[in-house]
């Protein structure tokens, strides 16, 4: 879809941080399918760039990005741009998080916490939750306990 076509603009947006181009591009393509337009960013940097031509609806972050983690980028980020504390950050992890963890995660911000390796049919529908649930939060308080999505016991499997 054109940049800044007027489909694009009515579509929800999701800005992802993944450093790898092909789970980026499989992220990319099932989230498409599902109706939410997504850029995507290898560096702190690019994210930066995009955040100034972007207002998305939603952060998709790795924990693990090049020469910084996924937590020091969402605080390099927030420094950027105040209005962040607003969208929703869901991050990807492959790293077990205790309850502690969970905690700090919070504290800093994430609101969705993915287990890697993802279902990926699973992501569109927690994508468009932690939307929904963001703009409920700015009309009623609910619950921002972070949700965390177990890795699957085996990989999933396609069959036509």
């Amino acid at each position: 879809m054109p940049e800044g076509s007027v489909l694009q603009t009515l579509l929800p947006s999701a800005l992802l941080i993944e450093e790898d181009f092909i789970h980026g591009g499989l992220i990319k393509s099932e989230l498409a399918v599902a109706g939410i337009d997504v850029r995507m960013a290898v560096t702190e940097l690019e994210a930066s760039d995009m955040l100034g031509s972007m207002n998305p609806d939603l952060i998709i972050c790795d924990w693990d990005t090049p020469g910084i983690d996924g937590r020091e980028l969402l605080g390099c980020l927030k420094r950027k741009a105040a209005e962040l504390s607003n969208i929703p950050v869901i991050l990807m992890t492959t790293r077990k998080v205790d309850a502690t963890l969970r905690s700090e995660l919070m504290r800093e911000g994430f609101r969705w916490i993915l287990r890697k390796p993802l279902v990926l049919s699973v992501l569109p529908g927690a994508c468009k939750r932690a939307m929904s649930e963001c703009r409920n939060t700015k009309s009623r308080r609910v619950s921002t306990r972070p949700i965390l999505m177990p890795a699957p016991a085996q990989p999933a499997t396609f069959t036509p």
